[in-house]
């Protein structure tokens, strides 16, 4: 009967819309501080680096059950000859964070099962130049279970950062010097499903948008420069670019031809390509290149420009060359927005 009760809580939970639409992912890293609690006088704690994977399942929007790997090496100095002990853990986490109504602070508590992967000290020796040595050494007990407890910050949406301390439990008797307590100061970057979500329609529909309205559009291209340089764009166009259908405008019939645009059922389906010096940020000075705009002379993703820089010396374009790569670079930069190949 258990059993059954048991699969159908998961099953219940499992079916949870607001579980699948809120599982979190998190990337930490961070220093673990070891305190020893046996021979005080002969050692103390010496800082490391530590890394770690997390997997956040919410049961309601404030309590969330945790499950990840963290890298844990630990290490202590010996205060005598600066020589000292280290563990190398892989331990598997299993816990919970509840924050508490109004407050960006969360509290954890759960438990950290350490496998032992390396384990050794520094001794005295003549072969190397720092006159010590690392010397792997056995372990009786390799499996070491910890509880760990702390506070939770959330200073930015996506950033957390966690004190915590983790105090290994029933270490064997017969080795020599038991796995240290470990304060954990992190720096985690956490998102969820939701938020992705989210982020992908703010980013990437806008974006799409672009691209399915230019490939169903017109591509036009304002001739203001030589009759040379026209020539080139023309060939190169007609050669390599095959997003969209083409079109020019001459410079002195630009507003004329915008007036025009702006009164088209179909100007979403317009966008126009200026050739030459390009400004694609207000922070940046002028630069040269190929930059489109759609029938307003705007970005056509806001606060995206989509620009080709001309990094060569060739500030009219006469070089073809120049040309022939600013056009291949436009067709594939487009292909591959759209995902097209």
């Amino acid at each position: 009967m258990k059993r059954i009760s048991f699969t159908l809580l998961l099953i219940g939970l499992l079916l949870n819309t607001f579980v699948f639409s809120q599982i979190g992912f998190g990337v930490k890293a961070g220093l673990l501080q070891s305190m020893p609690t046996s021979q005080r006088d002969s050692f103390s704690g010496s800082p490391m680096p530590t890394l770690g994977l997390s997997l956040y399942v919410p049961v309601k929007t404030n309590f969330h059950f945790i499950t990840g790997v963290k890298y844990m090496p630990v290490r202590l100095t010996n205060n005598f000859d600066a020589s000292g002990i280290r563990w190398e853990t892989l331990a598997l986490q299993l816990g919970t964070e509840w924050k508490p109504a109004k407050m960006k602070t969360s509290i954890y508590g759960g438990i950290n099962t350490h496998y032992v992967m390396g384990y050794g000290k520094n001794v005295l020796s003549s072969n190397t130049n720092s006159g010590t040595s690392f010397v792997e050494g056995d372990l009786n007990q390799r499996i070491i279970p910890a509880l760990e407890a702390g506070l939770i910050f959330a200073p930015r949406p996506f950033i957390r950062l966690g004190i915590t301390i983790n105090q290994p439990l029933l270490s064997s008797n017969k080795d020599r010097y038991p796995l240290p307590t470990m304060f954990g100061f992190t720096l985690e970057y956490r998102i969820n499903t939701k938020q992705i979500r989210e982020l992908r329609k703010d980013t990437f529909n806008a974006e799409k948008a672009f691209g399915r309205n230019l490939r169903a559009g017109t591509l036009y291209f304002i001739e203001d420069r030589s009759d040379s340089s026209h020539q080139l764009f023309r060939d190169s166009l007609k050669k390599y670019y095959t997003f969209s259908k083409v079109d020019f405008i001459a410079g002195n019939e630009l507003v004329k031809k915008l007036n025009e645009f702006g009164l088209s059922p179909d100007s979403s389906l317009i966008f126009i390509v200026k050739i030459g010096s390009i400004v694609y940020s207000p922070n940046r000075p002028s630069t040269y290149g190929l930059i489109v705009y759609n029938y307003k002379m705007q970005n056509p993703v806001a606060d995206s420009p989509f620009y080709i820089r001309n990094l060569t010396y060739d500030d009219n374009f006469e070089d073809p060359s120049v040309v022939r790569k600013t056009i291949k670079t436009l067709n594939v930069r487009l292909y591959r927005m759209n995902k097209l190949y």
